[in-house]
C-alpha cells in the first residue's frame, strides 16, 4: 500500500487555481490603481469577481489595448 502518491490531475488543478488567483488580484490591484470613465471601474471587477480567469484576460487584452490606443 502505497501512502504518497503524485496526482498529476490534482497537481495541474491547483496551479490553474494559484494562477488563477494570482491573475486575479493583479487586475483587481490594475483596476483601483488606475483612472476609468464613470462606472467602468465597477464593471471591470464585477466582470472580475463573477468570472475570475476568463474576466481577468479579458481585461487584460481589452483594457491594456485601450491604454496603448490613447
Amino acid at each position: 500500500m502505497e501512502l504518497m502518491t503524485f496526482d498529476w490531475n490534482i497537481f495541474i488543478w491547483q496551479t490553474l487555481m494559484v494562477f488563477a488567483i494570482v491573475l486575479m488580484v493583479y487586475c483587481l490591484y490594475d483596476i483601483l490603481t488606475h483612472s476609468f470613465e464613470q462606472e467602468d471601474k465597477l464593471v471591470w471587477i464585477l466582470v472580475i469577481f463573477l468570472i475570475p480567469l476568463s474576466g481577468s484576460i479579458f481585461y487584460l487584452i481589452s483594457a491594456k489595448r485601450k491604454d496603448k490606443i490613447a
